[in-house]
């Protein structure tokens, strides 16, 4: 178990970026502390998908294509030979 934010920190730098956008804009009082089994539950207890500028296809492609890397990376940080950046 690892952190929310030990989970965005593995994600690349433009992602990362709009996660922690979405969270300071949605989320009054969040818990980035809050342990977590693995990367795709961090994204998806983050903040609503629906309602960020990106909406809920794009964090529904990046959370499949999570669980297809988790199983093969066991939350590794993320390289693009294991993850395609969207």
């Amino acid at each position: 178990m690892k952190t929310i934010k030990d989970f965005i920190e593995m994600f690349p730098a433009d992602q990362k970026e709009l996660i922690y956008f979405n969270i300071s804009n949605q989320v009054k009082e969040h818990k980035l502390n809050h342990l977590v089994s693995d990367i795709a539950e961090a994204l998806t207890v983050s903040f609503h998908w629906a309602l960020s500028p990106q909406g809920d296809n794009y964090w529904r492609t990046i959370y499949d294509r999570l669980e297809k890397v988790r199983d093969n990376a066991n939350n590794k940080k993320f390289t693009e030979e294991n993850y395609i950046i969207l």
